[in-house]
């Protein structure tokens, strides 16, 4: 601590010395909701840039030096002035001013050293990233990009990549990244995913850094970070400027002895004595300042450690007991029914058993499909690890659904992996009109020029509309072309590797002239399972390592069987974050939210309904008819969970709840078809873990009915008609018998006591068919319709 301070006082008089630069520029970027503008205020020292867990800032709002508050809200010639925060925010609050020029002055040392710009969410509603990236480029000398502790996402993937083209005509090393660790300690696998894919953006080695934006102690060394970056950029400023003054000197010394007035001679030999002097002295502070780079860097790795230290959560689970008619009540008492049929002696000779036998294996096999999908980190594997009451599920700040995953009923735990027979990749993927290469295809050209590709017996490259089968002799040359059209230059070679390793967009143009395909096409030599004991901790962790090792590309489905009570009558599917970067399973992901009964929507309760999270959404649950009107995909059976609610406060709670509403309300406005209520939970993941969260409780009630009342109702309602057929199928029988000739007394009176039988049969059906929620009638064809 001594030498920095010591280092910036070192600086502040070498700024007194030589004069203020002009001030640089700092443009602080990162989705909505990332805690830019907390960061911005926690530097400041005031609340002054909009702060919200919505979307606040929907305009740049630029930071200078004043000697007392001042804002100025600009547009074209027009300025409205304000000299105290409270009026700025309530003009902010009631007018609409994403076309104005926002400014602030205000009395803090920083700003006398620097600019500040708080921009919008890259992935704010409304917001073009395209400007945010123009302003960046044009205006901003230094650029502070901040994401959330789940790292980088689809959105920040793509604006960055437009950044860093932007950006070549700057110092690469002026932009710098920070997670913002402000959900809790970080398990620390975001930052290596969001590392790595930042060096393939930039071509550069990527140092990012972790802060926790609610603490005082990481605003504070942040705000040491900032400032000894500028100290260093201004004493390089000074250097070059006092080299050039130095150098100066005997060609103005020369000047001045050519002077003949003594008065003059004196007034100029003075001034040019003082540049000497301030040179000197000048020189005497870059050259004796300390060095910060060690204490910096300490400082900065204790911040890390502190924000990267992982508590393990217990699964102890979330019971829930239901106080209504559950799905295994009616499933309980539509299969003692068929049990009764098949043990009564006087209706059970009437009685189609193989029709009633078949009829009870389909009551017994039927499960309810949830799907759980949403972006990747908002608590989807926590949340079915709750309900499990086991840590069954690979869960981490990052991505950890490589594949679709469903969790079912089983009498063990076990866990069953599927390599299909074929699967196609894309070679190459469209950002901003250049192709991005797909490395997972570079992966397996590698492993099939070496030999290495034992586990693949084919590989076909889609060339001319078809795909067509590439021999093994001509993989090399393929690679070697692939290789050489997206290396990235030396950068991408390390001393023990010759082949690159980093790999750069290129114009799409550049791809016409090349053998590269669009996509290629793979078929596996061993397709088929391979299964895993889970119930002892050797046997998860060898399959979490299958996962990680072939995900995504040569597994297509994973099946969990769990002893849960839950998982009796209901099976949960575990999707891939819809904003991962990988998107092979995308189609699988959809077809499965297409086909399940229920689906649950995560959202983050610290990063809501982003713009990319808003499209995915449109393309999944919303379709457009020919009309202009918008139609709804089981627009009823669609929950929607803000997770993290622990994180949030209860005033940001209403906010975010209200946000969503909102947001909902308005995709219903000219929605073909009666209007519903959405359905919106908030819960806390991690207490769910410890069984101390009501809120999931409450939404696994809310779940229940709402399978009872939609394919529930269908679907039992549907078997007990089906019952009633066997029924009256039966009683035809005995009626036909009855009325045969052949039929002695004692079997009339068998046939008579039989009728009866069935006839009490089937007033137990309706009676049981008023407690499945249409009360004694069948809807049939939009119809109330009795059983007949």
């Amino acid at each position: 601590m001594c030498d920095s301070s010591q280092f910036l006082r070192d600086s502040d008089a070498l700024r007194e010395l030589t004069g203020q630069a002009p001030k640089p520029l700092l443009a602080i970027l990162g989705p909505f909701n990332a805690g830019k503008s907390t960061l911005l205020n926690g530097l400041l020292g005031l609340q002054l840039s909009p702060v919200g867990i919505i979307p606040t800032t929907s305009q740049p709002i630029y930071f200078d030096y004043g000697s007392s508050f001042k804002a100025t809200v600009s547009k074209r010639h027009q300025d409205r002035v304000f000299y105290q925060p409270g009026e700025l925010y309530s003009f902010l609050a009631r007018n609409d001013v994403s076309d104005r020029k926002v400014s602030i002055k205000v009395p803090v040392p920083i700003l006398k050293k620097c600019r500040f710009l708080d921009s919008p969410g890259i992935d704010s509603p409304g917001i073009e990233p395209l400007s945010i990236i123009k302003l960046a480029g044009k205006e901003a000398d230094k650029v502070i990009y901040l994401f959330h502790q789940r790292g980088i996402d689809e959105g920040s993937r793509q604006f960055l990549y437009r950044l860093a083209s932007v950006w070549k005509t700057k110092n690469p090393n002026d932009i710098s990244f920070w997670l913002n660790c402000n959900q809790g300690t970080s398990d620390g696998t975001s930052l290596e995913t969001t590392r790595t894919t930042l060096r393939e953006i930039f071509l550069r080695p990527i140092r990012i850094y972790t802060i926790n934006t609610l603490a005082e102690e990481n605003i504070e060394t942040f705000r040491i970070y900032l400032e000894v970056q500028l100290a260093k950029n201004h004493l390089a400023q000074a250097h070059q400027m006092l080299r050039k003054a130095d150098a100066n000197i005997p060609r103005k010394l020369k000047k001045v002895n050519s002077i003949k007035d003594e008065a003059l001679f004196l007034a100029e030999f003075w001034d040019i004595r003082r540049a000497v002097q301030t040179i000197l002295e000048a020189g005497h502070l870059i050259h004796t300042a300390p060095s910060v780079a060690k204490e910096l860097d300490r400082r900065l790795t204790l911040m890390n450690s502190a924000n990267l230290i992982a508590k393990e959560k217990k699964a102890e689970g979330t019971a829930y007991h239901s106080r209504r008619r559950t799905i295994r009540d009616n499933k309980l008492a539509l299969l003692n029914i068929i049990e009764q049929l098949n043990q009564d002696p006087i209706v059970k000779t009437a009685i189609d058993q193989v029709k009633l036998i078949s009829l009870s294996n389909l009551i017994v096999s039927k499960h309810f499909v949830v799907t759980v999908t949403g972006n990747f980190s908002t608590g989807k594997s926590t949340f079915i690890n709750a309900l499990l009451k086991d840590n069954l599920l690979p869960a981490a700040d990052g991505p950890t659904t490589p594949v679709v995953t469903r969790i079912s009923h089983g009498s063990t735990k076990t866990a069953t992996v599927h390599i299909p027979l074929q699967t196609t990749l894309q070679v190459y993927e469209q950002i901003g009109g250049k192709a991005v290469l797909n490395k997972a295809v570079l992966e397996v050209f590698e492993r099939l020029s070496v030999g290495d590709g034992s586990d693949i017996a084919l590989l076909e490259a889609f060339i001319g509309g078809n795909f067509k089968i590439v021999g093994r002799q001509k993989i090399a040359p393929l690679l070697k072309e692939t290789r050489e059209l997206f290396s990235a230059g030396a950068f991408a070679r390390t001393a023990h590797k010759v082949q690159p390793s980093i790999y750069k967009g290129i114009p799409i143009r550049r791809l016409r002239s090349s053998r590269i395909p669009q996509k290629i096409r793979l078929t596996f030599r061993n397709p088929g399972e391979r299964e895993f004991d889970i119930s002892e901790t050797l046997g998860l962790q060898r399959f979490w390592d299958t996962l990680a090792a072939g995900c995504p590309l040569e597994v297509s489905e994973v099946t969990i069987q769990c002893p849960s009570q839950i998982l009796e009558h209901v099976v949960f599917v575990d999707t891939p974050g819809l904003d991962w970067l990988q998107k092979y399973h995308q189609q699988n992901i959809a077809d499965n939210i297409e086909n399940s009964d229920v689906c649950l929507v995560f959202l983050n309760g610290k990063h809501i309904l982003s713009s990319l999270e808003r499209n995915k959404f449109d393309g999944l649950f919303w379709s457009t008819n020919t009309g202009k009107n918008k139609t709804a995909k089981k627009d009823e059976n669609i929950f929607y969970v803000i997770s993290f609610a622990d994180t949030l406060t209860p005033q940001q709670r209403v906010s975010v709840y209200s946000y969503v509403k909102d947001y909902l309300k308005k995709l219903n406005q000219g929605k073909v078809g009666k209007e519903t209520r959405p359905k919106i939970f908030m819960i806390s993941c991690l207490k769910g873990l410890t069984g101390t969260e009501s809120g999931i409780s409450s939404l696994l009630k809310n779940l229940e009915e709402v399978l009872l009342k939609n394919p529930g109702r269908q679907f039992y309602l549907n078997r007990l008609r089906d019952i009633y057929h066997i029924l009256e199928e039966a009683s035809q029988k005995i009626n036909h018998m009855f009325q045969s000739n052949r039929t002695g007394y004692s079997e009339r009176k068998g046939l008579l006591a039989a009728q009866q039988g069935l006839r009490e049969y089937r007033r137990q059906i309706k009676k049981l068919q008023k407690s499945i929620y249409v009360t004694g009638r069948l809807v049939v064809g939009g119809k109330r319709k009795a059983f007949r």
